[in-house]
C-alpha cells in the first residue's frame, strides 16, 4: 500500500487515476501543474487533498479564476536549479531576441497566418535592434518544420536564424536580450532573471486568462496587436523590469512542509493554528 501521491499533471489520464484511487483508499494525495497555470482547473473535479501553488501568482489565480477552496492550497514549488534563482547582472553577450514558440500545430492553431503576420516584424525588430533573431522550441514542435515556415516567409534570412530545440541552457540566458512569447510559463523565468519579455496577447488563449495573471503580477509587458512589435525598442528603454521578488511569482517549499503533507500532518497543524 502507498504512503502519499504526487501527480503533476491531473489532466492526463495516467496520471490522474493514481489520485483517485489514493482518495478512495484514504492516502494523502497532492496535485500540481507543470506549468505556470491550469485554467482546467476550473472544470475538473479535484482529488487531491492539497493543491501545490509556486507562488502567489498560481494561488491568486487558483482563488480568484478557478474559485478553488483556500483549505485546499498551500504554496510552495520545487527549488529550481537553473534559473528563478537570482537576476542575471553583467556577464553575458547579450546579442539575442529570443522568441519562445507555443504549440502551434498540435493545439490546432492556423499556424500558417500566426507566422505570416509575426515573422516579418520579428525579423524587422532583431535588425532595428541589432540582435540576432533565435527561436527556442517548444518541446512538442521540432526544427524541421519550423525551419519551413521560415523558408517560406523569410527566405533571405532563414540561414542567418538560430533554431534551439531542448531545455534552455546558461548560454540562452546569458545571451537573452530581450524574450517574445505569448502565455508561455517562460514569462516567469524571464521575470525572475531581471530579462525583458513580451506577451504577445492577440495569440492568447481568450478563455484561460494567463496572460491577464500574468501581467497582473508583473510576469512580462503585454502586446495587444502585431503593430505593437515595433514599440518594443521604446518600450526597453521606458519600462523597468520588475524581480523576481516584486512578482512574487515562485515560492520554494520547505522540506519539513513537504512531508508533513505527505505525512497528513500538514491539516493537524493547520488545524491547530487556526
Amino acid at each position: 500500500m502507498g504512503v502519499a501521491c504526487l501527480s503533476a499533471d491531473d489532466t492526463a489520464p495516467y496520471t490522474r487515476i493514481p489520485l483517485i484511487l489514493a482518495k478512495k483508499q484514504g492516502i494523502p494525495a497532492l496535485a500540481c501543474h507543470h506549468g505556470a497555470l491550469d485554467y482546467r482547473m476550473a472544470v475538473k473535479t479535484n482529488y487531491a487533498d492539497w493543491y501545490l501553488a509556486k507562488g502567489d501568482m498560481e494561488k491568486d489565480y487558483l482563488l480568484r479564476q478557478c474559485e478553488i477552496a483556500p483549505e485546499k492550497i498551500a504554496v510552495g514549488g520545487p527549488p529550481h536549479k537553473d534559473t528563478l534563482a537570482r537576476p542575471i547582472v553583467g556577464g553575458g553577450d547579450k546579442t539575442w531576441l529570443v522568441f519562445f514558440t507555443e504549440p502551434y500545430q498540435a493545439a490546432g492553431w492556423r499556424v500558417d497566418e500566426v507566422y505570416r503576420e509575426i515573422l516579418p516584424r520579428l525579423s524587422w525588430l532583431a535588425e532595428t535592434c541589432g540582435l540576432q533573431l533565435v527561436f527556442k522550441l517548444h518541446p512538442f514542435e521540432g526544427e524541421k518544420g519550423h525551419r519551413r515556415w521560415l523558408r517560406r516567409y523569410l527566405p533571405d534570412e532563414e540561414s542567418e536564424i538560430r533554431v534551439i530545440c531542448g531545455s534552455p541552457t546558461a548560454e540562452l540566458w546569458q545571451k537573452t536580450r530581450f524574450a517574445m512569447t505569448v502565455q508561455s510559463t517562460i514569462a516567469l523565468e524571464c521575470t525572475s532573471l531581471g530579462i525583458p519579455v513580451f506577451l504577445c496577447a492577440w495569440l492568447k488563449n481568450p478563455f484561460a486568462g494567463y496572460v491577464q495573471q500574468f501581467e497582473r503580477f508583473g510576469a512580462g509587458i503585454v502586446l495587444h496587436s502585431p503593430q505593437q512589435i515595433s514599440d518594443i525598442p521604446f518600450l526597453l528603454e521606458s519600462r523597468p523590469v520588475k524581480s523576481s521578488g516584486e512578482a512574487r511569482l515562485w515560492q520554494t517549499m520547505e522540506p519539513e512542509k513537504l512531508r508533513e503533507l505527505f505525512s497528513g500532518q500538514y491539516s493537524l497543524r493547520i488545524a491547530s493554528t487556526a
